[in-house]
């Protein structure tokens, strides 16, 4: 029997998309979202309340179960590197998987075909080019829909088939995950 995966993510809108993607792509699993505290908790406080986050989820978890850290890169925003080693370090001690979204997890979402053919854009890697998350906000409102706010109508248009290498790699490693296993 397949297990959970307990996804610590900075936003609720990671968390929706990660869900989608699985459940596109037909993998049966539960995910379970857990976020630091505050009502935009944001990268650092990610990094601050990781290790107890963690520990909380330790408590409540099987033999199965994943925990999977998912944060964006931002590499083109602002330089905060050692926020980023910081959860490398916390996710390396406690064993659990970091998934890094480069640049962000938008970047996701553009590299899909059916989201790219509902937007009328073409399909491409978004491979360290900067602010997916503009582009995708100008795409949908040019379709006079507000992303965030209308997120769960492009994920109706989702093929799951993104070519971002950051996601590739995030679904190579859930392949000989135990909690996807049946």
């Amino acid at each position: 029997m397949s297990g959970k995966i307990w996804l610590i993510a900075e936003a609720e809108n990671d968390y929706r998309i990660v869900q989608a993607i699985l459940k596109a792509r037909k993998v049966a699993v539960k995910v379970i979202w857990r976020s630091p505290s505050g009502k935009t908790p944001g990268l650092s406080r990610l990094a601050e309340e990781l290790s107890d986050l963690i520990t909380e989820i330790n408590k409540f978890r099987s033999g199965n179960d994943c925990i999977v850290v998912l944060h964006d890169d931002d590499i083109h925003r602002e330089p905060r590197r050692d926020t980023y080693n910081q959860i490398r370090d916390v996710c390396r001690q406690h064993g659990v998987y970091e998934v890094i979204a480069k640049d962000e997890i938008e970047a996701w979402l553009l590299s899909d075909s059916g989201i790219c053919k509902w937007l009328g854009e073409t399909v491409k890697t978004w491979n360290g080019e900067p602010h997916p998350s503009d582009r995708l906000r100008s795409l949908m409102e040019g379709r006079r829909q507000r992303y965030p706010r209308d997120l769960h109508k492009l994920l109706q248009h989702l093929s799951a088939d993104g070519i971002n290498q950051s996601l590739q790699d995030a679904l190579k490693h859930l392949d000989n995950a135990p909690c996807v296993r049946a």
